[in-house]
């Protein structure tokens, strides 16, 4: 028998050592769900000289554990600001919190790989992607760095129009699109609640 679950979602989070009641008001509606999940926009370590300097070491990431977020989405477009380092202290500070993470990983397959959260009988899944750049983040099989999908845009001139704006269309690329499809595909049938961010 089911009981009941709720989700709460948050979005791109910078934190640093200077906020340390960032959820002072909101972590209480926060921690009411059994299911909460933040986007990290950037990486921690106290590896890097301009991370240190802006307050982006791992604990500047307890406030999470105090917000009660039980899961962090990764890919975006400053994952390696701080180069592999940034991703590994912080996916070695999550690991140790207990707190899941997917979008961002020491190769593409870690990227990929989904963070899986259960309570009450509910099996809840997330997959992240990032489809901005810079390229140099994305993950490949030999390379950290996050999940994506590669997005392609097309400028197009109305030569009758001299000066005129251009026709703008932009569209998924097929390759990587596919790829999270098939991840989508591959883990729907595994969960309650699947989402894609």
């Amino acid at each position: 028998m089911r009981g009941k679950a709720s989700l709460a979602a948050i979005g791109d989070l910078i934190l640093s050592r200077q906020q340390p009641h960032l959820f002072r008001f909101i972590g209480p509606v926060l921690r009411q769900h059994e299911f909460t999940v933040a986007h990290l926009e950037v990486v921690y370590t106290a590896r890097h000289p301009e991370a240190v300097r802006l307050g982006r070491t791992p604990d500047a990431l307890e406030p999470l554990v105090e917000a009660g977020i039980k899961l962090v989405t990764l890919a975006g477009n400053h994952v390696m600001d701080y180069g592999p380092e940034g991703i590994e202290d912080t996916v070695r500070w999550l690991d140790e919190r207990g707190i899941a993470h997917a979008g961002a990983g020491c190769d593409l397959e870690e990227a990929r790989r989904p963070a899986i959260l259960e309570h009450a009988g509910y099996r809840v899944a997330v997959l992240s992607y990032n489809c901005v750049g810079p390229k140099e983040t994305w993950a490949r099989h030999n390379r950290p760095g996050c999940a994506y999908v590669r997005i392609i845009t097309h400028y197009e001139l109305d030569h009758a129009t001299p000066g005129g704006p251009p026709e703008v269309f932009t569209w998924a690329e097929p390759r990587t699109l596919q790829q999270m499809c098939d991840d989508i595909q591959r883990l729907r049938p595994q969960c309650d609640l699947l989402v894609v961010a």
